[in-house]
């Protein structure tokens, strides 16, 4: 029996010794096969190389390209102030060294052009770019262009074989295979020797057995290295500095703004609400009972002061039935002593014609009865007439309703047909050209608000703002709930943006404060909870810097602290930058 258990120790041991050669030759290979493959795989970057002046900036993207081979420059051109991509920029491209060698450009999208050429030898090179762009002419030089093989190249090789002899270096004796093996069979041997020795053989035996077991339990220790031992190619601490692709810049439209100190106006910001104007807002009802006989107009139409909207049919009751009856009784009758009248006025008109043709053979006793008789038949036509006019009295059946102001028919629920009640509310016509604002002041606000130099009207769930604004009502009453004052403002809306019950954010400019760093408030974001900008240092590197905020007047924001004058902010697309620099 103790021959078998000394037979099954020796076979556990020797399997434990040939689990450590396998630990031995895992981490051996941790150091060799796969670091080289990745090293040599390693893809090599574009190379750039950029210049600046005072209008443009220019940045020139290129893959390896060698001698007497047609190679492809990818140039990035931008205003320097703004970063917006130049359009339609006629670029000429040469060689300082040799002016003789072509290079074509061709525009290739916004902002981006390609320059093809083949170049005689692997050397450096210098760029000159002639500019004539929207922001006028301009040169700038391009160096150096590296033609030829990549500098980097043999660097890398040269840092894979110290690399590689940095991994041997590292390979100790007790990372042997055969170390490991006759370490185990001796502990092995030991073992045996104690369980002899022990008066209580089967339990000391069980012990062993136990911790064995526990032994031969894999520990990775190429794992324990690399958590317990910084490596060689460890991540770089984070820095606020990050690149992003001008591709990309033109793409979420990153622009940027040189700063400088400038007068900033501190300003009270009221809440209001769009009122209509007093000729913005029209109600036409019906001034009877009636039905509509025809619409002349539909949902959204512009129409001019005075312009037909509906015919309105009245109806017609027995009273009114009546008067029509009794006033085509009376124009019958009427009508016969017109006629009559007429009749009488013709006869003496021929008449008198004849006698006044004859006047010289005629008896003066004729002449006189004619011209008598014409007189009279006239003056009697004439009494009558008037007589008729003023007592006539006019019953129509139809009714025509027209527009009261210019502008745009709102909603309505009618149709040709419809019966309508009098004072029945038919149109609503409204004008935005011009419309009111309706602010609450509070008394620790009213003389900043009558002193102040400039209102602007933002509102509050869009981004339109209008600066065309003036004060024209004091407050007339009281608001008895808050005790606030209403102000009446009047605001230009020629593209009606503001609409009629929206609520505005009113500011107020007041006093101005000069030589203040301030800053558009759309190049502020937060990281954290802290205020920060991002400032542009190359064509294609940034640096996020945190700042301390003042005042606010709803344009800009006052930088008390870490921005200084001259530095090119992000004005827009401020949130993609925040994303790209925490994702990095």
């Amino acid at each position: 029996m103790l021959i078998m258990k000394h037979i099954i120790f020796n076979i556990w041991i020797l399997i434990l010794g040939i689990s450590n050669i396998g630990f031995g030759q895992d981490h051996g290979d941790h150091s060799h096969g796969p670091a080289v493959e990745t090293t040599a795989e390693t893809k090599i970057e574009k190379r750039t190389i950029e210049n600046v002046s005072d209008k443009y900036e220019v940045l020139v993207k290129w893959n390896e390209i060698h001698a007497n081979e047609v190679g492809e420059l990818e140039l990035y051109l931008s205003e320097y102030n703004t970063n917006i991509p130049i359009k339609g920029a006629k670029l000429t491209v040469s060689i300082k060294e040799d002016p003789s060698i072509k290079l074509t450009v061709d525009e290739h999208d916004l902002g981006l052009y390609h320059i093809d050429g083949s170049y005689p030898k692997e050397q450096d090179y210098n760029l000159v770019v002639n500019i004539k762009g929207s922001n006028g002419d301009d040169t700038i030089l391009l160096s150096p262009l590296a033609i030829g093989h990549h500098e980097d190249e043999t660097a890398t090789a040269a840092d894979h074989d110290h690399n590689h002899d940095h991994d041997h270096a590292h390979d100790h004796f007790y990372t042997s295979t055969w170390f490991l093996f006759l370490m185990g069979l001796l502990v092995g041997v030991l073992l045996m020797w104690l369980i002899s020795k022990s008066r209580n053989r089967k339990q000391t035996f069980n012990t062993i057995f136990i911790i064995m077991i526990c032994l031969s339990i894999p520990i990775p220790m190429s794992e324990i290295k690399a958590h317990g031992e910084p490596e060689g190619n460890a991540a770089a601490p984070t820095s606020n500095q990050f690149e992003i692709p001008k591709e990309t810049q033109f793409l979420f439209e990153i622009q940027t703004q040189k700063n400088t100190d400038s007068n900033f106006s501190d300003a009270i910001k009221l809440h209001g609400t769009i009122v209509p104007s007093s000729q913005g807002k029209a109600e036409v009802s019906s001034p009877l009972i009636g039905k509509v006989s025809s619409l002349k107009v539909s949902v959204g139409q512009r129409v001019a002061v005075g312009q037909t909207l509906a015919i309105i049919e009245q109806y017609i009751d027995a009273n009114t039935q009546v008067a029509l009856a009794s006033k085509t009784a009376n124009d019958a009758a009427t009508q016969s002593q017109r006629n009559a009248l007429e009749t009488e006025l013709g006869a003496a008109t021929k008449d008198y014609q004849r006698m006044k043709n004859i006047e010289d053979i005629a008896a003066k006793k004729e002449v006189d009865e004619a011209t008598a008789r014409y007189q009279k038949a006239k003056q009697n036509l004439d009494i009558y007439n008037k007589a008729s006019l003023a007592s006539q009295t006019k019953i129509d059946r139809y009714l025509t309703l027209k527009s009261p102001i210019a502008g745009i028919v709102d909603q309505f629920s009618i149709t040709p047909g419809s019966t309508l009640t009098q004072g029945q509310n038919m149109f609503t016509i409204t004008n935005l050209a011009k419309v009111y604002v309706e602010a609450q002041v509070f008394d620790k606000d009213i003389d900043k608000i009558k002193s102040a130099i400039k209102y602007t009207v933002t509102c509050t769930n869009s981004d339109h703002e209008s600066s065309d604004v003036k004060l024209i009502s004091k407050a007339q009453s009281i608001n008895t709930t808050n005790q606030s004052q209403r102000y009446i403002f009047e605001l230009s809306n020629p593209d009606g943006d503001f609409k009629i019950g929206e609520f505005v954010n009113l500011m107020a400019f007041t006093t101005v404060q000069q030589n203040t760093l301030a800053v558009p408030n759309s190049a502020i974001n937060e990281i954290n909870g802290k205020p920060v900008l991002f400032i542009k240092n190359k064509a294609e590197q940034y640096e996020i810097v945190y700042v301390s905020v003042g005042n606010n007047n709803g344009s800009q924001t006052i930088i008390n602290k870490g921005l200084h004058n001259n530095e090119r902010i992000v004005i827009n697309g401020t949130y993609q930058m925040k994303m790209m620099f925490l994702n990095q």
